[in-house]
């Protein structure tokens, strides 16, 4: 006997750490989910803040789905990734991070596409809102601009290469055997490595619903902020941050695909798609962009060595 869509269990690994507010709001959107059959983990790294257990400990109370696990010491973000993962069950699984929020439908409407499509998906996601901490939006309506619906790997990957930016989507729902343990490596821009390798496992799926709600703020927000939080005693600091993780980038694409099982020609597609968004995403948007933000602040030129 088949499973219908609402039976079929979905693994949520929810990623706490002294955020007692934003873990409440998290909460609040997954035991609300319209799709009821939920195995939902919290994984908290050992937070300082008493509140987070409190929080937890009254949503658990009201909600048998929830299982709590609180790590005896501060194991960091990739390990509580993985923790998560490995200790939950089902074909069906996402991450959940807690400055996020789900709306009711979300998980419904991801599993929804992802069983119903023409191609094989390994990633489902929607549209997102961005708002800051204090819930004011940024952005109403959302989406890197990556949904792919073909049977051809290559083609969805060069997709993703040409056009992926924020990569909100890796809280997506998976198909488990798509995740990719790139997400575990201690990698720069790790998250981006896993992702074009899960699409070796199918599309990425993008609803252009907005039933996502995701915290933006901190550093890289808006290059406006590069002014208040590098000031001239750091700045050449900052070009030289910016330089080596520029390169590096370059170096991390390359040697991925270089391990990765693609054939040889394959290999060389993506090579050359690699140096493309090399230029076009990091060096003009993020290093050449940053660079400007920094040295057209008016004070720099008044900058001297102490």
């Amino acid at each position: 006997m088949t499973e219908t869509a609402s039976e079929i269990l979905v693994s949520v690994g929810l990623l706490s750490y002294n955020r007692p507010d934003g873990l409440r709001r998290a909460l609040e959107g997954i035991v609300t989910q319209t799709h009821r059959n939920l195995e939902i983990l919290v994984t908290d790294n050992a937070s300082t803040d008493p509140a987070v257990g409190e929080v937890i400990a009254e949503f658990a109370a009201r909600d048998p789905r929830i299982r709590f696990v609180r790590q005896p010491e501060n194991i960091g973000f990739i390990r509580n990734f993985r923790y998560a993962f490995e200790n939950t069950r089902s074909e069906y699984f996402l991450w959940a991070a807690d400055d996020d929020v789900m709306l009711p439908e979300y998980i419904e409407v991801c599993l929804h596409n992802m069983l119903t499509a023409k191609y094989p998906v390994a990633l489902s996601f929607t549209h997102l809102r961005k708002v800051r901490v204090d819930g004011s939006v940024v952005n109403p309506d959302f989406a890197d601009p990556i949904h792919t619906a073909t049977p051809n790997m290559l083609r969805r990957s060069i997709k993703y290469l040409l056009f992926s930016a924020g990569n909100q989507c890796c809280y997506g729902l998976y198909r488990r055997e798509a995740v990719s343990p790139w997400f575990f490596e201690r990698r720069f821009a790790n998250d981006h490595l896993a992702l074009l390798d899960s699409m070796r496992y199918g599309n990425i799926h993008i609803d252009p619903r907005v039933l996502f709600i995701s915290t933006a703020e901190g550093t890289g927000f808006q290059r406006q902020n590069f002014h208040t939080y590098y000031p001239p005693e750091n700045i050449r600091m900052k070009v030289a941050v910016n330089l080596s993780s520029t390169l590096t980038w370059g170096y991390e694409f390359l040697r991925f695909i270089a391990l990765t099982p693609y054939k040889p020609y394959e290999k060389v597609v993506l090579w050359l798609f690699t140096f493309a968004r090399f230029i076009r995403y990091r060096y003009v948007r993020r290093f050449a962009g940053d660079m400007l933000a920094l040295v057209t602040r008016r004070d720099i030129w008044n900058f001297r060595r102490v």
